[in-house]
């Protein structure tokens, strides 16, 4: 789990430093969402379909979780 979530993070800040052109991801509906997605984006993020179709931002996610009464410390 911990190497997933390093993996996560080294691309993040690799792609905050190449400035990379994010974009969203689609997720295939033939296919059923996965466990680890669905409690990310909806008991995390509180994003249940919007995590999929929005470019991820960290305003993005400090807007869900003040719309959800929590704080993101920084």
């Amino acid at each position: 789990m911990n190497s997933l979530i390093g993996n996560i993070q080294s691309f993040a800040e690799k792609a905050v430093i190449n400035k990379y052109t994010l974009k969203p991801f689609r997720r295939d509906f033939q296919c059923q969402q996965s466990i680890m997605s669905k409690y990310f984006l909806e008991g995390v993020l509180n994003l249940p379909e919007a995590g999929f179709n929005t470019v991820p931002s960290l305003e993005i996610i400090k807007d869900s979780l003040s719309q959800n009464g929590d704080q993101l410390d920084e």
